[in-house]
């Protein structure tokens, strides 16, 4: 059978569910042993919060990067810094296989495309709580503040089987803030185009018995206008701005020997400017949105035994939006997810690798003005893993049985492994099996939903080559993702296509070298993607079938100069391909330097679109023309 086959998800689950069953019996008694050393020190390492080299989504164990065969980018606290002016999911979208379609300016609706999948085929986890809206199946991007993030993890391919629902083409998972021992306080001052400002504060800090960190954050833009005549009826050329205001908090207690008590929570609340192509009731006014997001997760960890690490975490995430009409100066209409989930992971180190045990409940609410027959539905889950690595072998095989109360039982199954063919030189192969439940809109909203609509299912694999050299990392992907019963929504209808295949090829690149000038820094990728409706061959809407991105920075002492590029051929704006709604290709380059004026202090000034460009990744909805922005800020780590 070719491994590009779509063999039986039912098959699969359970051949994984029994190699995993046995796996620990057998190798209890064998003489053959894999190396502990990494995987102990990168649990220690999690639990105390420190996680350079190493990632928790791609196992939901800490493991080094280097041991994961899924193909994994970490954002860390120095590239935020430098992202003034920026949304979440344009951080995001300046990464590997990953395309972006928005709505405007800062703050508006933004699509995020993982490896061609729909945007509920990515979930999005903050600090291991699900965050995003039920209604939509969305993750909600753009009003997360940057400012609270610490570190954010990509990982690209088949996820279900580890973390469930929606993890269809990956998962991004957003670390917050964390406390230490001693105590700093940083801040940052920054002005931009239209009108742009941020003021920042945080402190953070700790002895042994307690760690805290406290990040609140300001920031507000006049915008441009989001929209222009393409957009029909709702055009309007007023420009649309956005204000959104955060803060961000955890603390942590150590208990008896190594268990932690922990708390972390973020709250942000923004108002949106929106076009609808009315004019207002009263002068001043403006069409918006006011929205409001909200996390809690409270975990306690430690070792039961010393091969034996458990987690209990209970997280609750809120997301709602709630518009205003100007023309009506009245509320139009709000929609709000309410989450709540308890899980209780497991680690267990054995002879050979190590057992992965979790146990998930969530529990998803909606309160919306649309009536919902059904406005709840839980969700439980048990996941079974196995991953380890022996001499140039790494594996991970994971199982997942999920029972949701409104259509019933879902088990997935993954499998990846990889060989070190040469030193330095890896290659690897992973398959798994994914689905997506259906939101309440595609379920229950008055025009068009189906209270029958099944989740959709999928197999997706990989093929990769991976080559680590001193100071970098160079990677190359074939992928492929079979989805059946793929659901289309439209302002009308819920549809699901029969079949759809999203594949592509991937190549990244990050590497550091050293000149006479001073230190160098590649990061690029090229993208190479063909997702299409099987039964019509037409290409998925808002898909471009090549990007490439690039950015080359040179440090030269007190000084850091950076100049990138971001290049995407056209794509279509429907499903039947109208030339009139097509969206032209674009080139676009930035260009940023840094002057670090003293240990703990430094100016940075960015310029985007530097050529000036108009352009559109949704149809009638413009993005922004040449931007500058300048910060001023304050930190010890800028001193390191």
């Amino acid at each position: 059978m070719s491994f590009f086959s779509s063999a039986p998800r039912d098959a699969g689950a359970r051949l994984l569910m029994g190699a995993m069953a046995l796996a620990p019996a057998l190798v209890s008694t064998s003489p053959v042993h894999a190396e502990p050393g990494p995987r102990a020190e990168v649990a220690s390492a999690a639990d105390d919060g420190e996680l350079k080299g190493q990632v928790i989504s791609a196992t939901r164990t800490a493991a080094r990067v280097d041991a994961v065969v899924a193909d994994v980018t970490v954002i860390d606290r120095a590239q935020l810094a430098a992202s003034a002016g920026l949304s979440l999911a344009q951080v995001l979208a300046r990464q590997p296989g990953v395309q972006l379609s928005t709505n405007g300016g800062l703050g508006k609706n933004s699509t995020l495309f993982l490896r061609g999948g729909q945007a509920r085929y990515t979930l999005v986890l903050v600090d291991g709580v699900r965050f995003g809206s039920a209604t939509t199946g969305a993750p909600s991007l753009e009003n997360f503040p940057l400012e609270a993030i610490e570190r954010i993890e990509i990982v690209r391919g088949p996820m279900a089987a580890l973390h469930g629902s929606d993890a269809v083409s990956g998962v991004i998972q957003v670390f917050t803030r964390r406390g230490h021992e001693g105590a700093q306080l940083e801040g940052s001052v920054a002005v931009g185009s239209e009108e742009y400002r941020r003021v920042t504060a945080g402190w953070s800090g700790g002895s042994a018995d307690w760690q805290g960190a406290l990040t609140l954050s300001d920031q507000a833009t006049q915008g441009f206008s989001a929209t222009n005549p393409g957009v029909g009826s709702d055009f309007h050329p007023d420009r649309d701005g956005f204000r959104q205001q955060s803060v961000q908090a955890s603390l942590m207690h150590p208990l008896v020997r190594d268990w932690r008590l922990r708390w972390q929570g973020v709250l942000s609340v923004g108002e949106n400017e929106l076009d609808d192509g009315y004019p207002a009731r009263n002068r001043g006014l403006n069409t918006r949105s006011e929205v409001r997001s909200s996390l809690n997760s409270f975990s306690l960890s430690g070792r039961i035994l010393p091969q034996w690490r458990s987690e209990w975490r209970a997280g609750h995430a809120y997301d709602s939006s709630n518009t205003t009409v100007a023309q009506l100066a009245s509320r139009l209409g709000r929609f709000a997810t309410t989450q709540r989930q308890l899980s209780w992971e497991n680690q267990v180190a054995l002879p050979l690798g190590s057992a992965l045990v979790a146990l998930d409940h969530v529990e998803q609410s909606v309160v919306s003005t649309t009536r919902y027959p059904v406005r709840h539905r839980t969700l439980n889950g048990l996941v079974l893993g196995w991953s380890g690595e022996l001499g140039p072998h790494v594996w991970q095989l994971s199982a997942r049985h999920d029972h949701n109360s409104q259509y019933g039982e879902q088990p997935t199954a993954a499998a990846a492994y990889g060989y070190e063919v040469s030193p330095g030189w890896r290659v690897g192969a992973s398959w798994g099996s994914t689905f997506s439940a259906p939101t309440f809109n595609d379920l229950y909203r008055p025009v068009g939903g189906n209270p029958n609509m099944p989740p959709q299912e999928g197999i997706n694999k990989e093929l990769s080559l991976t080559h680590t050299r001193i100071d970098g990392r160079w990677r190359a992907a074939f992928h492929r993702n079979d989805v059946r019963g793929y659901i289309q929504s439209s302002a009308t209808q819920v549809l699901s296509i029969a079949e759809v295949r999203i594949q592509g090829v991937s190549v990244s690149a990050d590497q550091a070298w050293d000149a006479a000038w001073g230190r160098w820094q590649l990061h690029g990728s090229a993208d190479w993607l063909d997702a299409v409706d099987v039964a019509t061959g037409k290409s998925l809407r808002r898909r471009a079938h090549g990007v490439f991105q690039g950015e080359l920075s040179l440090q030269q002492g007190a000084w850091r100069h950076a100049l990138g590029a971001t290049v995407r051929d056209g794509a279509f704006d429907d499903d039947t391909h109208t030339e009139a709604k097509r969206l032209g290709g674009i080139g676009l380059f930035h260009a940023s330097t840094r002057w670090q004026l003293a240990p703990e202090w430094a100016l940075a000034l960015r310029v985007d679109n530097l050529t000036d460009r108009r352009y559109q990744t949704a149809w009638g909805y413009n993005q922004a023309r040449r931007q500058w922005f300048l910060t001023l800020s304050h930190s010890p780590r800028q001193g390191l």
